[in-house]
């Protein structure tokens, strides 16, 4: 998704990108797209997943229609993409968990829909066989990693069992994220991540 959105902002230098863990999309700092995954389990399974039942059948998605593959019959996982295109921030409403943005108000251009779900189809279904065939390799934490925002900077972390404050130190091998607590390093593999004000990060220091 970010790389779709690079190709897009490629006429207008100046903007940063940066994935904020574990499945935002930041320009310049704000919200611009969120990926959200779900499993969905065939009825056999059901049994042994008392704690996540299964979802309606999906409709297949974009790349399966693409790639005439049929909607397996095994356990999968549905990814839902939200991207900003078009939209006025008006359009968008506040949001008082993280400020919001899209690509239109970035750039001051209208983007083509439909080139942009093709592309990012493509980008998608690309990096989907790399990871199939290779796994979470070192490089391509790498590359996420190089992008990470909030990369050696304070903010607050948000879990199902606490809030707290650290610092963002990075990956481990399996995608967590690396959170500085003191001299202890923590890894998460759930939760929210928020920036601190300018005076909230001088006082985690």
């Amino acid at each position: 998704v970010l790389e779709t959105l690079d190709h897009s902002l490629s006429c207008t230098p100046g903007h940063t990108l940066e994935l904020k863990w574990p499945n935002d999309v930041l320009l310049d700092g704000r919200k611009v797209a969120g990926i959200l995954c779900e499993r969905h389990l065939p009825a056999s399974d059901t049994d042994h997943h008392a704690s996540a039942p299964p979802l309606p059948a999906p409709t297949p998605s974009f790349v399966l229609e693409a790639t005439g593959s049929p909607a397996p019959a095994h356990a999968s996982l549905v990814v839902g993409i939200g991207v900003n295109l078009n939209c006025s921030l008006p359009d968008i409403g506040p949001d008082t968990r993280f400020p919001a943005t899209s690509l239109r108000h970035a750039t001051g251009r209208h983007s083509d829909l439909q080139a942009f779900i093709v592309r990012c189809a493509q980008r998608v279904e690309a990096h989907f066989h790399d990871l199939s065939r290779a796994g979470l390799t070192p490089d391509l934490v790498d590359h996420v990693r190089a992008r990470l925002a909030f990369l050696e900077q304070s903010v607050t972390l948000r879990t199902a069992e606490q809030t707290f404050t650290g610092t963002v130190a990075g990956l481990s091998r399996h995608g967590e994220l690396l959170v500085r607590l003191g001299t202890e390093l923590k890894a998460l593999d759930a939760g929210e991540v928020f920036g601190l004000s300018p005076l909230e990060a001088t006082g985690a220091r």
